[in-house]
């Protein structure tokens, strides 16, 4: 799964991939599914175990699901933003050799658009680890409600 920075062109895309890295983690696909199998994480690389994503969308009320976890490791303190206000969080998932329910959990949660874009945070309070303090995206699935 490539980082894609932000582009006008493209209307989606992460702020800055800096300090975001790309897993694929096939040795849990047969436990989360090939579509959740690779993820994103906020690495800490700039300091801050911080990033965000953003989509170009019509103003409007939306239901957004995010997918959050790794397979391989436990995680704490995972945290999602949208709009501003937080969402999802605190959150700690397990890896799936110990907790195959919880090692990939997803959160749906309804936002509006006002500004013609969509801006999710992902973030954690738990900096005090670059291997184990990051948090762990496998998925943004965004549907309109009206």
């Amino acid at each position: 799964m490539p980082l894609i920075a932000y582009s006008p062109t493209l209307g989606y895309g992460w702020q800055s991939t800096t300090s975001v890295d790309s897993r694929d983690r096939t040795d849990v696909s047969s436990i989360v599914g090939p579509l959740r199998e690779d993820l994103h994480k906020s690495t800490g690389a700039s300091g801050a175990y911080d990033s965000r994503f953003l989509v170009d969308l019509p103003n409007g009320a939306y239901n957004v699901t995010v997918y959050i976890g790794d397979g391989d490791h436990a995680l704490t303190n995972q945290y999602v933003d949208a709009q501003g206000l937080n969402v999802v969080g605190p959150v700690n998932t397990t890896s799936c050799a110990t907790g195959v329910s919880t090692c990939s959990q997803s959160f749906t949660f309804p936002v509006s658009v006002t500004s013609g874009q969509l801006n999710l945070r992902f973030y954690t309070t738990n900096s005090t680890s670059v291997y184990y303090g990051y948090i762990a995206v496998e998925g943004i699935d965004i549907v309109a409600t009206q």
